[in-house]
């Protein structure tokens, strides 16, 4: 009797831990809301008109081009910092890459060292390169200080200036005259290249990381306008709030993020905040800034944020090396990052650096940031590569490819992402050392939308998150997915979709596949996804909808959908999808490797 009560306990123990193991998988439920309407009204901006009558405007969503969500890439490339012959084979790599807007300070000390002696020549002709960029296809933001730091000397203001003894980044009188000059000069440069003219500048950037007086900000605008700086968007960077009110609509507030930075005095890895850059978040300021956790916000974020675009300039495209402090980048810090910020609700991914370079040669003094005049940090005196994506040599480095594949999913679907905000699972991290919580988020215009992870961290080895399905609330319908729980691998940056429209009458209901792109030819569309390395690639289909052909995988059926799975990835078609009205798509599933060798161009007319 004895050994058969035992007998009974260990039964009943087993029994138990089979129920364990055969339970639903964790739900990761998320509630989400038809977006609000975007703020339309109450921008002071440029002239937003080019010649032909194309438009660039903004709304709290997003840039608008013609009235329409544009959501483009910006990458920061530093003419001075790189020789004028090579600009052009640069810039074709960079719109290669997936960049449209090329963002460049105009570093006051490099073109008027002496006093009263400017230099626009060589490598410091501004006009030469905003024409190399329109040649090229690109648009420009110009980043004109006249404090822009860059880890240049005196963050960019002449030594003569400095000197001088005047309030320096205040109305100071004397100051003001001197940014006057500089102004005029830089407009004059710049004359019949604005967006107003047919030009490529689109934007224009006052002062850099200011925590002064909102007035002297006002006064800048008022100052650039009058010298002619006339551009569709005026803006700032928004990790440091002036003091004051700042008025709604007049300098619109960018972002950033950075995996690492080498200006930390403390020397361990990632200190600070750094590991909130990998965690989304509502919060747009640059946790490594500010001690808030993600998502809880804080009073670096102005009450009006959200009437404003979530734009970022400051990605880390990579990070520059200091004497005291001299980082590793790894490609993924970069992918990370940006695909947080995209799935935080960003519509513009902005990378600095984007492209590295060399300090030009100084006439009186050597021209990088150093602690002997006053500054926080020791920089090289000639390298500025910044590991970024393209280096100093125009070298191609691994985010370059992983940052493009990104860029080819907002380049088509960004336009869609506009209208539809971020959100954020309430069961979310909840330390620094948090490592098991599954960092997520939707965004969605409340009928489809996209699912965002990242499981990768900085220097931290993250473990896979077992037993993942996803149960989107939308307010009229719910969503699971996949159909049996799944494996988040570690190291994982991933975007799928539900309830995407393909086209030609053809809906996604969901799949376990990050899309890339897609091109046409006739009545036949060809969409693009790229596998995640370690999950089960899966297709479901509205059922009765389409009628599905999987020339490799197996097709089973419910209810509602037709679910494509076993799909191996290849070069070939691994489904075709024909709709009542006789669209066909097409889909392509890549492997991780020859997704990231995939290019889309336009050629002949058309895309291909």
């Amino acid at each position: 009797m004895i050994a058969l009560r035992l007998h009974k306990t260990v039964l009943t123990f087993l029994l138990a831990c089979l129920a364990l193991g055969s339970a639903a998988a964790e739900d990761h439920t998320i509630n989400i809301a038809y977006p609000k309407a975007p703020v339309t009204a109450g921008y002071k901006m440029g002239e937003a008109r080019n010649p032909d009558g194309t438009t660039l405007a903004l709304d709290s969503n997003s840039l608008l081009l013609n009235g329409k969500p544009w959501t483009p890439v910006m990458g920061e490339f530093h003419f001075s910092r790189y020789p004028a012959n090579e600009w052009r084979e640069e810039l074709l790599k960079m719109k290669a890459g997936g960049i449209d807007i090329v963002s460049t300070y105009v570093f006051w000390i490099h073109h008027e060292e002496i006093e009263g002696q400017f230099d626009w020549s060589g490598s410091r002709d501004l006009r030469r390169f905003v024409r190399n960029c329109q040649d090229a296809g690109l648009k420009v933001f110009v980043r004109c200080g006249p404090w822009d730091h860059g880890e240049v000397r005196n963050g960019g203001f002449p030594d003569w200036l400095v000197n001088k003894g005047w309030k320096l980044r205040s109305n100071d009188p004397d100051y003001l005259s001197r940014v006057k000059i500089l102004y005029e000069e830089i407009a004059r440069q710049l004359d019949g290249l604005f967006w107003k003219n047919g030009g490529p500048i689109i934007g224009i950037q006052f002062e850099n990381e200011y925590k002064g007086s909102v007035e002297h900000l006002l006064t800048l605008k008022r100052m650039g306008r009058e010298a002619g700086l006339d551009a569709p968007i005026y803006t700032r960077t928004g990790w440091d709030q002036p003091g004051g009110q700042m008025p709604f609509g007049e300098l619109v507030p960018l972002y950033g993020v950075y995996a690492e930075g080498f200006w930390d005095r403390k020397l361990v890895p990632m200190p600070a905040g750094y590991w909130k850059g990998f965690q989304f978040s509502k919060f747009r300021v640059d946790d490594a800034t500010y001690a808030g956790l993600p998502g809880e916000g804080g009073t670096l974020d102005p009450a009006d944020v959200g009437q404003y675009p979530y734009l970022t300039c400051e990605i880390g495209g990579g990070m520059m090396n200091s004497y005291h402090r001299r980082i590793l980048v790894n490609p993924k810090d970069a992918e990370s990052t940006a695909l947080v910020k995209l799935g935080s609700g960003s519509t513009l991914l902005g990378y600095y650096m984007y492209h590295g370079g060399v300090n030009p040669d100084g006439k009186l003094t050597t021209l990088m940031e150093s602690q002997d005049t006053g500054y926080w940090n020791d920089l090289p005196v000639k390298n500025y590569d910044f590991q970024a994506p393209l280096g100093q040599y125009g070298q191609i480095r691994g985010q370059y490819h992983l940052l493009r594949r990104l860029h080819l999913f907002l380049h088509e679907w960004g336009p869609d992402l506009a209208g539809m905000p971020a959100t954020i699972p309430d069961q979310r991290p909840h330390g620094q050392t948090d490592f098991e919580t599954l960092r997520w988020s939707v965004r969605s215009d409340g009928k489809s939308g996209f699912v965002f992870v990242n499981n990768y961290q900085r220097l931290q080895i993250m473990p896979p998150k077992n037993e993942v399905q996803f149960t989107i609330q939308l307010p009229s319908s719910s969503i699971t997915f996949p159909e049996k729980a799944i494996t988040i691998p570690s190291g994982a940056c991933l975007v799928w979709p539900f309830n995407l429209n393909l086209g030609k009458g053809v809906r996604l209901r969901w799949a376990t596949a990050q899309p890339l792109t897609m091109i046409d030819e006739g009545n036949v569309r060809t969409v693009f996804f790229a596998e995640t390395k370690g999950v089960p690639a899966e297709f479901a289909f509205e059922k009765n909808r389409t009628s599905i052909e999987a020339p490799t995988g197996q097709l089973t059926q419910n209810d509602c959908i037709e679910l494509l799975r076993d799909v191996k990835p290849g070069t070939k078609v691994a489904a075709r999808a024909r709709s009542a009205d006789g669209g066909l798509v097409q889909v392509v599933l890549l492997d991780q490797e020859t997704s990231l060798g995939i290019w889309k161009a336009s050629l002949d007319g058309r895309d291909r």
